[in-house]
């Protein structure tokens, strides 16, 4: 529940952010057509960057995901026997499942 509130305040915190930037730019007293040019370039950049941001994020979470995967992999392998070999040396004939 607390997890959710935090999400809820970074993302009005970066909405806020954002208005008040938009808001200023629009207040200033350049033309309109040096805004425009600035707030593309800007809005370029950033879009760069939050691809590199989300495909690092990508890459890493695989990386976390294999590593837990051998992890989850090696201890149940450590802890619990390998049924094939723990059955192995076990003698089973035929007349031992016979009805008497």
């Amino acid at each position: 529940m607390e997890r959710r509130s935090d999400f809820s305040l970074i993302l009005l915190s970066a909405t806020t952010f954002v208005g008040g930037l938009a808001l200023g730019l629009l207040l200033t007293p350049e033309s309109s057509a040096k805004k425009r040019k600035w707030i593309e370039k800007r809005a370029k950049e950033w879009s760069r960057w939050f691809d590199l941001q989300s495909q690092a994020t990508l890459h890493k979470g695989e990386n976390e995901i294999k590593r837990l995967k051998t992890n989850i992999h090696l201890g149940l392998k450590s802890n619990f026997p390998d049924l094939f070999e723990a059955t192995e040396h076990i003698d089973l004939r035929y007349h031992d499942f016979k009805h008497r």
